[in-house]
């Protein structure tokens, strides 16, 4: 979306997915807090799992994006945001293409400042389980002692 997102926060688990027969693009963008986006995200959090599949058929291009709090992030400016919940990205098909993360599934030119996820977030994609290890992980206690709270 193209607009700007602030003082807001998602608690609940997110399922996406989308098939195709005969199209040529099966794709599917999923978020903690939003799906996509440009522009700015300020003080805004998600706690819940993000599930996501993205399955094609003969012709279909089938891509997954999944990400704790945005699923696509692109040309964004994301400061004092953090997410908590798991990553699941399956995708099936002709050319099968995914990416996932623990707070953007996929980064194209964003500023990230202030951000954070979960340390023992675990993110799955097309079955292979592994933990969340970037450099901007939290403990719970550390998340919890922050001033987090979206008014």
């Amino acid at each position: 979306s193209y607009a700007n997102i602030t003082d807001c926060y998602a608690t609940g688990n997110v399922s996406a997915s989308t098939s195709g027969k005969n199209s040529y693009s099966c794709q599917t963008w999923a978020g903690g807090l939003t799906g996509s986006a440009a522009y700015k995200v300020t003080n805004c959090y998600a706690t819940g799992d993000v599930a996501a599949k993205a399955s094609g058929g003969n012709h279909c291009n089938a891509n997954c994006i999944a990400g704790g709090l945005i699923g696509e992030a692109e040309e964004a400016e994301i400061t004092n945001c953090f997410a908590t919940g798991n990553i699941t990205c399956n995708v099936s098909g002709i050319r099968p293409w995914h990416s996932a993360g623990g707070f953007v599934g996929f980064n194209v030119q964003s500023t990230l400042t202030n951000f954070y996820h979960y340390e023992k977030q675990t993110i799955t994609t097309n079955g292979d389980k592994k933990n969340s290890t970037a450099d901007n992980s939290c403990t719970q206690e550390q998340l919890q002692s922050e001033s987090w709270e979206a008014e």
